[in-house]
């Protein structure tokens, strides 16, 4: 009889210890499963930022990657069961969801360092977009999809101009200038060609009109 109690007290014992143990382990899958889906869906969205079809936009919600191609087999679900939702801020892509507490939304967001944010029991993940696009939108669209305004700077050491080495510019609509426009060829001789419209005052070293 003694024997068949210990043996019912180790037992208890033994499962008293199992029990922290297995809920650690349970809050370690639930986390990593959390952290592991906003991974996902940021690299899916990244994807579908930089695709062609969707003119450099964020999607506007995890359903519109996996309605696509961008994201297979997912269920919007994180590994403590709550959704995940998203908000555009600009360029930023913010990824949120909930976690089972404000310790489980800290924990998380220290696998993501100053992009994440908590509120309660949410953990936020900002996402700027992809690198190489965002270095695109310092260059000139061909097609003329955006506008540009300021300075164009493409000369030696910064100083303001474009040197286009010899190429031409064509098809210009309206040419404004606040002073005076210079336009020399090998010779040094001025010389402009004009289908349309009216020149003002006209300097040249050598006047040609062709009708």
């Amino acid at each position: 009889m003694l024997s068949i109690s210990l043996a019912v007290v180790l037992m208890a014992y033994v499962s008293m210890q199992l029990i922290p143990i297995a809920g650690r382990m349970r809050e370690y899958t639930f986390r990593t499963a959390t952290v592991t889906g906003i991974n996902e869906l940021a690299q899916a969205a990244k994807t579908f930022y930089v695709d062609e079809v969707n003119a450099r936009s964020w999607p506007a919600s995890p359903e519109a990657l996996a309605s696509g191609t961008y994201l297979s087999m997912f269920e919007n679900r994180n590994g403590y069961g709550y959704p995940y939702s998203f908000t555009i801020d600009g360029d930023t892509l913010i990824i949120s969801t909930q976690a089972g507490g404000p310790d489980q939304a800290n924990e998380i967001a220290t696998h993501f360092g100053g992009l994440a944010a908590v509120t309660a029991n949410v953990v936020s993940v900002a996402w700027s977009v992809p690198g190489n696009d965002a270095n695109h939108e310092a260059l000139v669209p061909r097609d003329g999809s955006r506008d540009i305004f300021g300075t164009i700077t493409h000369r030696a050491g910064g100083a303001a101009g474009l040197v286009l080495n010899g190429n031409d510019i064509d098809s210009v609509g309206q040419l404004d200038s606040n002073g005076s426009v210079t336009i020399r060829n090998a010779g040094l001789t001025g010389l402009i060609n004009s289908d349309v419209g009216a020149i003002d005052v006209l300097t040249v070293n050598d006047l040609r009109i062709t009708p």
